[in-house]
């Protein structure tokens, strides 16, 4: 079965992280966080709803190994903080306000689409022009054939092709200082981003003079890319130059096991984990390193399964991150805590939350619906829940901050009977918050198909998704891709 790819290689799952206005979205499992992964998002022309992370992600947010997240969720086990109703307590004991729901003004209209016959790596990889970036794979990868050939394409925001040039280094797609950014094996390429011709390519076995593999990278400035590359006896993080190629930076280490980029902030600082257990719950290393090379700060942490530390978002100042068993700045002041919310994005006055906390008695059981919520001053000050959107079987929620609001495609999932496909798309909508109000509206696609990222482009809505073409197990299962544009509203027509 072929999916899009879109946390493969360079990016991982931090995509967010990498591009402000980018988000693959996140999943939950329950009341938990989730990563913005990375880099806060901010308005403006470009950029996708990264992720942090793909659709159906428990804990949703950025991969910590640059893999995809399980397709899983489960409910809430209480009633949380409060309903749709009365909004509920804060923290601090003061009470949060019910943020309005406002009707649809008008549902997204399709713009323009175009469905592949081969393999597609899709990020949501826009630039500040709001042009679109993927790679296709022709055949696609297999056993028999690694490293197909590749195609690295760009379309416009209106979706006129730019170019569509041959590649060698073809593995995920950061867009950062003019430039695009790809992996294979050792090695890391720039492409220019106006042409799509090859920069300048980095060769970490050469410089370390024994095989070495790239595993993760994450735009840590306007014009700084950070790579992690392992070797098998040491782990190092690089900082490169993004217009020359130049490392400017590493912190190299023979002790760390299993480094991993979480998230960056995009301004300087980059967040790891490293020396997991491996047991229940889990324990490992999270720390922090400047574009330096310079550890700021390290501390070994507990917390359940998938991952070690998941960040829901990472505005100026610390990272939040899900974590159990606390609510608020950590007692050394290195990050912010929330066992609450599970994604969020922050414009420069707020930030628009997404939790699984409270459920819902109904006839014949219940419902996990999903909540909303206005952050201000590190405080939950307004919450309503999402109509339609049930996050017992997981829940996929992509927010992009866009100005003085914040856009979002939400998708929740049914489980079927199934050996091979136990997970089907549900209801898909998109939404918009602000600090006063919110709206959703519906997404008008098939009900076969998986929201995979989102992310803007001149004021356009851009979406990856996948269509699942079978439940059966198949060997020869291709399942299409799709990336289309629609109109926002208020925005372009």
């Amino acid at each position: 079965m072929v999916r899009l790819l879109v946390i493969a290689g360079l990016v991982g799952a931090i995509a967010g992280a990498c591009n402000p206005g980018v988000s693959t979205g996140s999943g939950s499992s329950g009341p938990a966080p989730v990563p913005d992964t990375g880099a806060p998002a901010s308005g403006g022309g470009g950029g996708s709803a990264a992720d942090g992370g793909s659709g159906g992600q428990q804990g949703g947010g950025a991969s910590t190994d640059g893999g995809s997240s399980t397709e899983s969720g489960s409910p809430a086990t209480d009633g949380g903080t409060g309903t749709a109703a009365d909004g509920g307590s804060a923290s601090d004991g003061g009470t949060v306000a019910v943020l309005e729901t406002v009707p649809c003004p008008e549902a997204p209209h399709l713009l323009w689409t175009r469905t592949f016959a081969d393999e597609v790596d899709f990020h949501g990889t826009v630039d500040d022009g709001g042009n679109i970036y993927w790679i296709e794979y022709d055949p696609p990868h297999s056993k028999q054939n690694p490293d197909p050939p590749a195609m690295l394409v760009s379309v416009n925001p209106e979706g006129h092709e730019r170019y569509r040039r041959a590649i060698s280094v073809a593995n995920g797609l950061i867009a950062v200082a003019g430039k695009l950014f790809a992996s294979r094996n050792d090695t890391v390429a720039a492409y220019d981003d106006a042409t799509g011709a090859l920069a300048w390519t980095l060769d970490f076995a050469a410089i370390r003079s024994i095989p070495a593999a790239v595993g993760g990278a994450v735009r840590v400035t306007s014009d700084t890319v950070a790579v992690a590359v392992n070797d098998g006896s040491t782990e190092g993080i690089y900082f490169v130059d993004a217009k020359s190629g130049a490392i400017t930076a590493s912190n190299v280490s023979t002790t760390d096991k299993g480094r991993t980029i979480v998230a960056s902030d995009g301004a300087g600082s980059l967040l790891l984990s490293a020396n997991r257990a491996g047991t229940y719950p889990d324990e490992g290393d999270v720390f922090l390193i400047e574009a330096s090379g310079t550890e700021r700060w390290r501390e070994r942490v507990r917390d359940a399964p998938p991952w070690i530390a998941t960040v829901i978002a990472w505005p100026s100042g610390l990272p939040w991150l899900e974590m159990s068993g606390g609510n608020g700045i950590s007692s050394n002041g290195h990050h912010w805590t929330s066992p609450d919310l599970f994604r969020a994005a922050f414009t420069d006055s707020i930030g628009i939350g997404f939790d699984t906390k409270t459920i819902t008695r109904v006839a014949n059981g219940s419902r996990f619906p999903v909540g909303i919520d206005v952050i201000r001053d590190h405080q939950i000050v307004a919450r309503t829940l999402l109509d339609g959107l049930d996050t017992f079987n997981g829940i996929f929620v992509a927010p992009i901050a866009n100005g003085d609001h914040v856009d979002f495609v939400a998708q929740d999932y049914h489980h079927i009977a199934g050996l091979c496909h136990m997970t089907v798309p549900g209801t898909s909508i998109f939404g918009r918050a602000d600090s006063s109000s919110t709206f959703q509206c519906p997404l008008a696609i098939s009900a076969d198909d998986f929201l995979d990222v989102a992310a803007l482009s001149a004021e356009h809505l851009i979406i990856g998704r996948t269509t699942l073409t079978t439940t059966a197990c198949s060997s020869t299962e291709f399942d299409p891709v799709t990336i289309e544009a629609y109109s926002l509203p208020g925005g372009k027509p």
